[in-house]
């Protein structure tokens, strides 16, 4: 997989707000089953579909978290260590990818996402959870 051939691996982004359950987390020294109980991990309510041409666009979202009008975070897909195709083509190699997997590499909590070029489909201009 490359940014070349991206678009035939993804459809776009989504929100998934990304849940820890610390207690458990931290005394057991791994992430896993602190991220991993059932309500945890809660997706939308939008997926918003990109064309071949936008895909660049996954590189340069801006992701921010709002708590009662405080912004507590504050960054882009810019930052990442790994970008959407090297992420994916380094999950494949230990996970099954079918239509319709869904992948969390910024691990990002947001309540508020916007990117340049929304195509959202509800809001025009932004994609909100919460």
């Amino acid at each position: 997989m490359t940014d070349a051939n991206l678009h035939d691996f993804v459809a776009g982004p989504v929100i998934v707000n990304d849940y820890s359950a610390r207690d458990v987390q931290i005394p057991q020294t791994q992430f896993y089953k602190g991220k991993s109980f059932r309500t945890f991990g809660p997706v939308g309510p939008y997926l918003c579909m990109l064309g071949a041409g936008d895909m660049g666009a996954l590189k340069d979202f801006r992701l921010t978290l709002t708590v009662n009008g405080e912004v507590r975070q504050s960054d882009s897909t810019r930052n990442l260590v790994y970008g959407p195709a090297e992420t994916l083509t380094e999950l494949s190699g230990v996970h099954d990818l079918h239509p319709a997997t869904s992948s969390r590499p910024a691990r990002r909590l947001a309540a508020r996402w916007r990117s340049r070029r929304p195509r959202c489909s509800g809001s025009a201009g932004s994609c909100r959870t919460g």
